[in-house]
């Protein structure tokens, strides 16, 4: 429960305040300070905001604007929290909507010499990293569709088969990817990933990339925004029955 994901959505006043999900508050509860740190890794910077709660929902408020303007935050992108207890802090994921990583523009001013320089970074999860919706009426337990940016970007590098890693239960499946005119799909193997997860309409995945070994790391949220309950079979072929071992997505940011 440490982790949950937002979209920003279009009509919403996500430049002013943005509400953290309502099952992280519920879990965390009075655990959560007035005030709280927010740090993206991949520009080295880090924002101090307010909370602030109504008898629905807690917000990040006093200070969201200026993380909101110094990552050109704008309607459906994708931004996933990891919260740490021991310093009040928040790790942020930012996705675009091209569903990989965003590129922030992050201005500052030099005083003696009276203008703005600009920085220009690409969130820690780059092109590497993608996320995807499982949408309710598609075929998302037979095949998933990679993200078309992602395959623009990788090409040829990418093979014929691939590893898909879930950290949180220690198991990976060997996976083949087919290729048609416009898209790549996880296809051979994919059922059985979906199955063993759990899969179901609405659950948010993110997918990092390792050129090194092939292997796709994979994070799992369900439609509550926080991490998704993973419920894994296994035979005890010994006794001829199966077991089964519920896992929380550890939903970390380790190998992101």
């Amino acid at each position: 429960m440490s982790t949950f994901f937002t979209v920003l959505m279009p009509g919403s006043d996500f430049k002013q305040k943005l509400a953290l999900s309502r099952n992280f508050v519920t879990h965390y509860g009075s655990k959560l300070p007035e005030a709280v740190s927010l740090s993206v890794s991949s520009t080295g910077k880090a924002w101090n905001v307010g909370l602030t709660r109504t008898n629905e929902d807690t917000f990040f408020e006093h200070g969201w604007e200026q993380f909101a303007v110094e990552n050109s935050l704008e309607e459906n992108d994708f931004l996933i929290f990891k919260f740490s207890e021991s310093d009040y802090c928040f790790d942020v994921l930012l996705f675009d909507k091209t569903k990989c990583g965003k590129e922030t523009v992050v201005a500052s001013v030099d005083k003696d010499k009276s203008h703005y320089s600009q920085a220009t970074f690409y969130s820690q999860a780059t092109m590497s990293t993608f996320f995807t919706v499982l949408m309710p009426g598609s075929d998302f337990k037979q095949k998933l569709a990679l993200s078309r940016n992602f395959v623009t970007h990788y090409g040829s590098k990418l093979p014929e088969a691939v590893s898909l890693s879930v950290s949180s239960t220690g198991k990976a499946w060997n996976v083949g990817l087919t290729r048609t005119n416009e898209d790549t799909f996880f296809e051979h193997g994919w059922e059985q990933f979906a199955v063993e997860n759990s899969l179901e309409e609405n659950d948010f995945l993110i997918f990092k990339f390792s050129e090194s070994d092939y292997c796709f790391d994979v994070l799992l949220f369900d439609k509550t925004k926080c991490g998704k309950e993973t419920v894994v079979a296994s035979v005890d072929k010994d006794k001829s029955h199966y077991s089964q071992a519920t896992f929380y997505s550890q939903a970390t940011f380790d190998s992101f």
